[in-house]
């Protein structure tokens, strides 16, 4: 995905950058959490919903179709 932004010199791509970043970190955080509590909580599985499903969706609808757009457009 960088890759392609990069490419077609995408003018948010360091934004972009920053939010895959976050999303790494909220999945190496969770990994954590699943480790220290030996198996997934209903704590670790609400965690999952609101970092993961949640940021995906959102990252999805709104980070990726500006980038589809500006393809499109350019």
């Amino acid at each position: 995905e960088e890759k392609l932004q990069a490419d077609n010199e995408y003018p948010l791509l360091d934004a972009h950058k920053v939010q895959h970043a976050s999303f790494v970190k909220a999945v190496n955080e969770l990994k954590d959490m699943l480790d220290e509590e030996e198996g997934p909580s209903e704590a670790f599985v609400e965690a999952v919903k609101k970092n993961i499903v949640e940021w995906l969706l959102n990252h999805i609808c709104v980070w990726d179709k500006q980038v589809a757009q500006f393809i499109k457009e350019k």
